[in-house]
């Protein structure tokens, strides 16, 4: 990810006591890349949280925006529960840990009711979620 840099260079005159003075005022401004990651025809803008596929764009939640970055960066790879968790900090044994995690997928699953080629599934034996491109 490669930051640009812009220079803008501001005069700014005024009066004080009957002088008249002139300033000169550098300012770097930074723009950093916003962080893009891409699954199939999907693109996940991160900074935005907007998962877009063709001309759809789709706003995402801060959950569903860091499960898609744990899903699309490692696309060939069952996320266990236990990874998943801890990318959001949740304990295992914390009550009430599994249904949000179930309720987390599905919300991110809904993104993709639309596309029949993109499912995430479930596995019991390998304890984990994978989303996968169907076809």
């Amino acid at each position: 990810m490669k930051n640009r840099r812009k220079i803008h260079i501001h005069r700014r005159s005024y009066e004080r006591g009957g002088t008249r003075y002139v300033e000169k005022v550098v300012v770097i401004v930074v723009e950093k890349e916003r962080p893009e990651y891409r699954f199939g025809r999907y693109t996940l803008d991160a900074d935005l949280g907007v998962l877009v596929c063709g001309s759809r764009q789709q706003s995402c939640s801060y959950y569903e925006r860091r499960l898609l970055v744990a899903f699309f960066r490692a696309p060939d790879h069952f996320l266990t529960f236990r990874e998943i968790e801890r990318i959001f900090g949740w304990e295992p044994a914390e009550r009430g840990t599994s249904m949000r995690l179930r309720k987390l997928v599905s919300h991110v699953r809904s993104l993709f009711r639309e596309d029949p080629e993109v499912d995430i599934k479930v596995s019991r034996k390998r304890n984990g979620y994978r989303l996968m491109q169907i076809g």
